[in-house]
């Protein structure tokens, strides 16, 4: 089992963070007190999600307008047909 004591960890193993370590079920976690870096690291990950998200919505728009037009071609060529006979 690994125990830690409360004096402050090294830079090298924090990388610049500021930390602290809190007791929750008898084991102690690292919390960091960086919220601002945390918050920005969701953010970056949100933008990410979101442009794959709109890619594949532009996607979705462009099948769907091939598909609309595949299918006004094939009407307007049944009532040629239709006409034709």
């Amino acid at each position: 089992m690994l125990s830690f004591n409360n004096e402050e960890m090294t830079n090298d193993q924090t990388c610049g963070r500021e930390t602290s370590f809190t007791t929750y079920g008898g084991r102690r976690k690292q919390k960091s007190r960086d919220t601002v870096a945390n918050i920005k690291a969701r953010l970056g990950k949100m933008e990410l999600a979101m442009m794959n998200t709109w890619d594949g919505i532009d996607l979705i728009k462009q099948s769907t307008k091939r598909g609309l037009e595949g299918l006004r071609n094939e009407i307007e060529d049944l009532r040629e047909g239709m006409l034709a006979s």
